[in-house]
């Protein structure tokens, strides 16, 4: 029971709503960025963001496979090196819904970052260390999920310090492939954002741009910053007195 429980994907999916957890409370206002914004078609692309990245976490714990899913980065005939516990592919109907609910998640992110205005330059920069943290990683995680398969017998009727002994790294083995999952969705939203901006001024064209709330209050500080520099006299130099004769 304990190593089916270990070997599933719902550590996988517990990690990752523990870490999507301490980024929302950490950047509170990034999140209230998705969904509130002044359109209301803008908003509910943001909400269907964060939506659909809820329900793919879950959808993919009952329906689908992680490590199958990080296969996808690896050659064809690489694949199956991915889930060495050998589970059955997932069938395509449901593999489809994995991939309409990953197409949103990402998809509507980078639109609404379109939408506010982000740049380009940081999300192209994150595309090649993304895909890099994937290439030299993953195969750390494919041996390590080896040593866990080869647990299975020595978890049956084990001592409870051998438990805690393989729960202990097995919890790091979640937080790695955890973290391989982030960069990979990261190079995809890196890549969608271009496309985003693009999208985003065709739609705006001859409309006025209006990001969100939390943006427009940095421009209005930013302008009223400039007007009070501009509005202040510069400061006079210092009198200067000549130094006394000593005649």
């Amino acid at each position: 029971m304990l190593y089916r429980f270990l070997s599933s994907d719902y550590p996988i999916t517990l990690t990752l709503l523990l870490v999507l957890l301490a980024w929302a409370r950490w950047q509170r206002t990034v999140l209230l960025d998705m969904v509130r914004l002044p359109s209301r078609r803008w908003e509910l692309v943001g909400r269907a963001a964060v939506a659909a990245t809820l329900a793919l976490l879950l959808w993919v714990a009952l329906f689908d496979n992680w490590r199958q899913l990080l296969g996808l980065f690896l050659p064809a005939g690489q694949r199956w090196m991915s889930d060495p516990y050998e589970t059955a592919p997932t069938p395509w109907p449901l593999r489809v819904v994995t991939l309409l609910l990953l197409a949103v998640s990402v998809g509507g992110s980078a639109l609404v970052y379109a939408y506010n205005r982000g740049g380009v330059l940081l999300p192209l920069a994150l595309v090649v260390p993304a895909r890099a943290y994937l290439y030299f990683l993953d195969p750390i995680r494919q041996r390590t999920d080896v040593l866990l398969r080869m647990a299975e017998g020595k978890l049956e009727g084990a001592r409870l310090i051998d438990i805690v002994g393989t729960l202990y790294w097995a919890i790091g083995l979640y937080a790695l492939i955890g973290s391989l999952l982030l960069a990979a969705w990261l190079f995809l939203w890196g890549l969608a954002v271009p496309v985003a901006r693009l999208v985003v001024w065709l739609i705006a064209r001859g409309q006025e741009a209006r990001p969100s709330e939390r943006f427009a209050l940095y421009r209005q500080r930013a302008e009223a910053m400039r007007r009070a520099a501009e509005a202040t006299p510069p400061a006079a130099p210092p009198e200067t007195v000549p130094p006394k004769s000593r005649d």
